[in-house]
């Protein structure tokens, strides 16, 4: 099936919560499809502290490598999913991601769960990120903010 001929995008990612799975199989396949050009975006990659066991020294190492095969086509498609929300993984990441791409590299941050002031400091070091947010749903548990 040739996806790019029915119009859609392709993205290929290593979810962070998923990494105690991967094989060096799934990182050589993971290379290998981010080097075919029609792959134009690098994720879902990054920080999940909701994943059971957590390890995010291997987190941050599985994004450090993934990052190498950031290409200056691809959208750096970001996962950061903090278990207290107070901004200090987002704020992790975001230090890793500043001194690893470029600033003008496009950056979506998924599903992001924060507000303006948590936002703004990874608006004002890479220009060209964009989130999308989640809202709160009626009968959810939980109320993500955004404005």
């Amino acid at each position: 099936m040739d996806l790019t001929h029915e119009g859609h995008k392709v993205a290929v990612g290593l979810h962070p919560k998923y990494i105690k799975d991967y094989t060096p199989d799934h990182y050589e396949a993971f290379a290998h499809l981010l080097a075919i050009p029609e792959v134009v975006g690098l994720g879902e990659v990054g920080l999940d502290q909701t994943a059971y066991p957590l390890d995010l020294h291997l987190q941050f190492e599985v994004l450090s490598r993934a990052l190498k095969h950031l290409q200056e086509h691809h959208v750096l498609i970001i996962h950061c999913r903090e278990a207290k929300r107070d901004g200090q993984l987002y704020y992790a990441l975001l230090d890793n991601l500043k001194s690893s791409v470029p600033s003008h590299q496009p950056i979506h941050l998924h599903c992001f769960c924060g507000d303006s002031p948590l936002y703004r400091p990874g608006l004002s070091s890479s220009p060209g990120l964009i989130s999308g947010s989640r809202r709160w749903q009626p009968g959810s548990q939980r109320n993500y903010v955004t404005d």
